[in-house]
């Protein structure tokens, strides 16, 4: 209690509403001997020191207001708009009912709009993060495949000297490659596992495979990505086109086989086998 404060017995409650986005809901009432005050607060954070709230008052000297809240560490900055005054005409009136009521109304839907919009911009810059993130580990993968080419290289030009000395698979061309993404020249790899005039991958990814990366590039900008929610997510389900599917990796070659020149596309995580009944020819 405060005895040199318009109203001494004072009673606030506060209820967490949302951990992750710090948001909490706050009940204030004062009473004094001829005085009183009530009110009612949203409040968000809008960082980890700082919380704006937005709500109703009422006090018995002032009337109603809508009030605004900024609090930075210590500091703390109010504004009460005052909207109805005691002396107002209609003061206990149903129009006085209405203007809390409305102002109730009007201070939630700023709380939810405002919490939308920090909402996207923290996911915003978290794909902006994501993204970078994923160029310099695509540009690293295909830095180290490349790399692992170069070692491959030497035994990749042995077997294709014995393959073409029999009339075995010898790879022309070899591309791996994504819609959207990037394309991987994986002529020396695959040669590199053929022998005995035959090349035999299991039905794996082939992006996990030496001199192989993968290619699928960056999804981050597809429509109805997990970084959507709330009424941006539900706006998107509404009115946009849903998205389409992904585009799957697929493995080219072009070889020869007893002198004949063949085309074969694979879809990633298929068995490749060489040569194949489903080649056609160049």
């Amino acid at each position: 209690m405060d005895f040199f404060h318009r109203t001494p017995l004072q009673v606030r409650y506060q209820q967490l509403i949302s951990e992750e986005d710090q948001s909490s809901s706050e009940v204030f009432f004062g009473l004094g001997f001829t005085t009183f005050e009530a009110k009612m607060l949203l409040t968000r954070g809008l960082d980890n020191f700082t919380k704006f709230s937005i709500g109703v008052g009422h006090t018995s000297w002032s009337g109603l207001s809508w009030i605004f809240r900024l609090q930075k560490a210590d500091l703390c900055l109010c504004v009460p708009i005052q909207i109805s005054s005691f002396a107002s005409v209609g003061y206990s009136t149903i129009l006085y009912s209405f203007s809390s009521a409305y102002l109730g109304f009007l201070s939630g839907a700023i709380h939810m709009v405002m919490g939308e919009l920090l909402e996207r911009t923290r996911n915003a810059v978290s794909s902006e993060l994501m993204r970078e993130e994923k160029m310099l580990s695509v540009t690293k993968t295909r830095s180290d495949a490349e790399n692992q080419q170069m070692l491959m290289k030497r035994k990749s030009s042995i077997n294709r000297r014995s393959e073409e000395s029999k009339g075995g698979v010898v790879i022309e061309k070899a591309t791996y490659s994504a819609e959207g993404g990037d394309c991987l020249d994986v002529t020396i790899p695959l040669q590199f596992w053929a022998v005995d005039s035959s090349l035999k991958l299991p039905s794996s990814s082939f992006g996990s495979m030496l001199g192989f990366y993968d290619v699928s590039g960056d999804k981050m900008n597809a429509r109805g990505s997990s970084t959507d929610n709330g009424l941006v997510s539900l706006w998107k389900c509404l009115f946009q086109e849903s998205s389409k599917d992904e585009k799957i990796p697929v493995l080219f070659v072009r070889y020869k086989f007893n002198g004949i020149l063949f085309d074969l596309y694979t879809n990633d995580n298929e068995a490749l086998v060489l040569p194949n009944s489903s080649s056609s020819r160049s």
